[in-house]
């Protein structure tokens, strides 16, 4: 991850895949912006205005991942990475990397599970479909 940003404005481009929203200049970069919602087959783009974007470096090419918020960047101990479930064929099944858990020590809990996503594939199916 290189950082987060709000996302101020995006540029729209023509004839891409749905879920490449546009693009925004990032001190003179330009980097595409996907809605990972739409990726994976929700029916609603996130709203924009106000939404931030987890911007991603991979083999120096830039994305930006819009996400409604971001409440917290966590690192996770091996021990606590569980396998990705078996999804079968479909396009996140692939994409997922594992599943965090994390106890919460103060409330003796598990905290909600966590989506580790496999930045690799992502960007490969992003340049797949830019092509």
């Amino acid at each position: 991850m290189q950082e987060i940003r709000e996302i101020e404005r995006v540029t729209r481009v023509p004839r891409v895949a749905p879920y490449l929203r546009g693009v925004v200049n990032l001190r003179g970069a330009i980097v595409p912006v996907v809605d990972l919602g739409l990726m994976f087959g929700f029916p609603a783009a996130l709203e924009l205005e106000g939404a931030s974007a987890i911007v991603l470096n991979v083999d120096r090419r830039l994305v930006g991942l819009v996400v409604s918020g971001v409440s917290d960047v966590v690192a996770l101990a091996d021990d606590e990475i569980l396998p990705p479930p078996e999804l079968g064929a479909r396009v996140i099944g692939a994409a997922i990397a594992g599943i965090g858990t994390r106890r919460d020590a103060s409330a003796g809990e598990e905290a909600a599970s966590l989506l580790i996503l496999d930045v690799e594939h992502l960007m490969r199916r992003i340049r797949a479909e830019r092509a």
